[in-house]
């Protein structure tokens, strides 16, 4: 319940968790939760693409009166057209535009002022970096992390964190990301990028909520707060998580065993048979093995090469008359594939050929009839790249193109394989029910600083797929060395499943020869 009034402009909200003041003639909402000290003077503002739009003369739509409900909403109307909402709830305020037309960035609040010092970013790129100055600007891009959270948390001064994410109904899905743009004068405004516009006009065409939340105790509890609200206010469907116990297993991925340029053409069944003879002789357990980039010819095209592979169902069977599995990398170019199936370089998810294709993959890889592989999931790749361009008419753009990407594929695969491990880099609600493992993905950094950056990961990770398990991946990249870092795979251990990426050379230094030896497989 919160409570209100309002009298020819002036307005007072009280919540218990925040409370706004917004004088008459003044464009500032001033939002404190205890004290004095505003955390967030929030300036009604609007641009559309650059535009400044005149809100100077909007009609507040809100009546004189005192009372007390659960929510209530103020639209801010610039003529003509687009609208801003305000909708005040207990514990949170939004904000949503609608009829932006065809723009690409919505620009929100400009010339407000954000009380805070620090800004957590929870994407993933190649700096290792999650904190900043929060007159950084910020975005929350698909990169290593595709998609990360959109969402951004903020240190107030009184040492509790802020929050701000966009919090869509599912299927509504058509931008690309947001994050923050400081301006002059110490003051901060915030973008949504709606991606790739159409072609044609998309009357009512507006943003997801953009969410504000104040006074948590950490940055991973604000996380918390939005991961757990867009589930339990139907946003989303958040997945019921029915893990077998072999998903559990350690992992051991043959990318840094093939050494040579062009790596690609490093995997191979007779070099795959020599990492796992090189596991075995090394007294190193795994569980399941991650066949990876790449066991075809094309990338567009999920079937073996025969020249690299002559019987690939074969070596799936003997692995699994030892109680292991095999997951295969595939990624999102759409190499060998005709143009219907193609968007730019990736598969064309609004392709019914390109779905029909899928279907008939999945079955081909995951059944265990004859003819067919019987792998037991995926290692799913590349898969932060969006097309720069839609087809006309295309029914899936931006975030939701992506989305389909998985949906596809994911549904595809368990209508062959119902307990298949499907490892991908989602780190965000909307996505968290398309797979079962969430990989934190590469690291660039030195390998003794790595546990610190990926166990942020792992948390982040953990909240925003409600659980799935974590594939750790490795404190290095590709034949970098492990020197300093040895102990990462057994500390990584505390926050999710280790992933083996070994060659030859790495099994010279003995102290990671002696932690990886002390790693249980699941049968043991």
């Amino acid at each position: 319940m919160l409570r209100y009034t309002c009298f020819n402009g002036m307005l007072e909200v009280k919540t218990s968790s925040y409370s706004v003041k917004k004088g008459k003639d003044s464009p500032f909402l001033m939002i404190r939760t205890g004290g004095i000290e505003n955390i967030l003077d929030l300036k009604i503002a609007l641009a559309l693409d650059e535009k400044q739009l005149d809100l100077a003369e909007a009609k507040e739509l809100c009546s004189n009166g005192h009372r007390s409900v659960n929510d209530f909403e103020i639209t801010f109307a610039a003529e003509p057209g687009p609208k801003m909402h305000l909708h005040f709830f207990e514990d949170r305020i939004e904000t949503r535009v609608e009829n932006v037309g065809n723009t690409r960035v919505v620009n929100c609040f400009a010339g407000s002022l954000l009380n805070c010092d620090v800004v957590f970013n929870p994407a993933v790129d190649v700096l290792s970096e999650h904190y900043f100055n929060v007159r950084m600007p910020q975005r929350t891009l698909p990169a290593l992390f595709s998609p990360p959270p959109w969402f951004l948390a903020y240190r107030q001064r009184n040492g509790k964190w802020a929050s701000s994410a966009l919090e869509p109904r599912n299927g509504e899905l058509d931008f690309c990301d947001f994050g923050t743009r400081p301006g002059k004068d110490q003051t901060m405004s915030w973008d949504i990028d709606m991606g790739v516009p159409p072609d044609e006009e998309l009357p009512g065409r507006g943003t997801p909520p953009l969410v504000f939340r104040f006074d948590d105790e950490n940055e991973f509890t604000a996380l918390q707060k939005h991961a757990s609200h867009v589930a339990a206010s139907g946003k989303i469907q958040r997945p019921d998580r029915q893990i077998k116990p072999w998903q559990k297993g350690i992992l051991a991925c043959g990318w840094r065993f093939q050494t040579k340029v062009p790596r690609p053409a490093e995997c191979t069944q007779a070099n795959y048979q020599a990492y796992i003879d090189m596991l075995d002789n090394h007294d190193i357990p795994f569980d399941t093995l991650i066949v990876d980039d790449f066991w075809g010819k094309e990338y567009g095209v999920w079937r073996e090469d025969k020249e690299k592979w002559p019987n690939m169902r074969a070596f799936i069977d003997q692995l699994h008359a030892r109680g292991k599995h095999l997951l295969l990398w595939i990624c999102i170019l759409a190499d060998g594939l005709p143009e219907e199936e193609r968007c730019g370089k990736s598969v064309n998810a609004n392709s019914p050929a390109w779905q029909q294709r899928v279907r008939e993959s999945m079955r081909y890889l995951l059944s265990d009839a004859d003819g067919c592989l019987n792998a037991d999931g995926f290692k799913f790749d590349f898969t932060a790249m969006l097309p720069n361009a839609y087809p006309k008419g295309a029914p899936y753009r931006n975030m939701a193109f992506m989305y389909e990407r998985f949906r596809i594929i994911s549904e595809a695969a368990r209508a062959v394989k119902e307990d298949c491990l499907l490892d991908y880099q989602c780190a965000n609600p909307y996505f968290a029910s398309l797979q079962n493992m969430l990989r934190i993905n590469d690291y660039f950094g030195l390998p003794e600083n790595a546990l610190e950056e990926m166990a942020i990961r792992c948390k982040i990770g953990s909240i925003v797929s409600y659980n799935a398990l974590i594939d750790t991946d490795h404190n290095s990249y590709r034949d970098f060395p492990y020197d300093f870092g040895e102990d990462y795979t057994l500390r990584i251990q505390a926050y999710g499943v280790p992933s083996l990426y070994l060659m030859a050379e790495d099994l010279k230094n003995p102290k990671l020869l002696k932690n990886l030896q002390s790693l249980k497989t699941i049968q043991e």
